[in-house]
């Protein structure tokens, strides 16, 4: 899983961007929250640009920087939302997996049931 986010980076990245940037863009034109003063075909090559020169600088001086930081975190166990109040309806969703005797095997070597497993979503170890 990691070598595959690690070989797709980009693709991951760009793919998040426009998802992420189509809804956003969907909801300022059906909900705007004010009036704007300039119309988006003024505004968004602007934003664009500046989005494409951060991009630039990232790449120069910090490639790679979000994945380390995520393998790191991996490492580590940390995670923003284990202990959130958000989860708490989903803490008892450990009991609706599937019976592991049901499910083909993995491959040896692995890492389908990782260390962090049997952990989720507050599950017992």
């Amino acid at each position: 899983m990691v070598e595959t986010a690690i070989r797709n980076e980009p693709a991951l990245r760009v793919a998040v961007f426009l998802g992420v940037f189509a809804l956003v863009a969907g909801w300022e034109a059906v909900w705007p929250r004010r009036s704007q003063r300039f119309a988006r075909r003024v505004r968004w090559p602007h934003n664009l640009g500046l989005l494409a020169f951060d991009v630039l600088l990232l790449r120069v001086f910090a490639p790679g920087a979000a994945i380390a930081v995520a393998l790191a975190a991996e490492a580590h166990g940390w995670a923003l939302l284990n202990d959130a109040a958000l989860l708490q309806p989903f803490r008892g969703m450990q009991d609706l997996r599937p019976d592991p005797a049901l499910q083909c095997p993995a491959k040896p070597g692995s890492t389908a049931d990782g260390p962090h497993a049997a952990t989720e979503f507050g599950g017992q170890t």
